[in-house]
């Protein structure tokens, strides 16, 4: 690589989402992002989206269905990955004799 090049940082999804989403202009952008948000399994930041989701709603007028199904996904996938922790047994390693 170059030396005037730099490397773009790679974030995972859930942090690179929540950057597209404060970017959206659009009704149709906002369409575009919830397929994609819908569709993809989303394992951390559900509170965070739902929250940048929500003020997007209020800023586009986006007050119909699709939209606030991608919230109520979000909570599901945030509901599956905490009952996934919870379901977690934690088990003490043998007493050393």
């Amino acid at each position: 690589m170059p030396e005037n090049e730099q490397k773009i940082k790679l974030l995972p999804f859930h942090e690179s989402v929540a950057i597209a989403i404060k970017a959206i202009g659009t009704r149709e952008q906002m369409f575009l992002l919830a397929l994609l948000l819908c569709k993809t399994k989303i394992p951390q930041n559900h509170d965070k989206l739902i929250f940048l989701w929500k003020e997007k709603i209020k800023e586009l007028g986006c007050k119909d269905k699709f939209s606030s199904g991608v919230i109520q996904n979000l909570k599901d996938q945030k509901a599956e990955v905490e009952n996934l922790e919870n379901s977690i047994i934690d088990i003490d390693p043998p007493e050393e004799s």
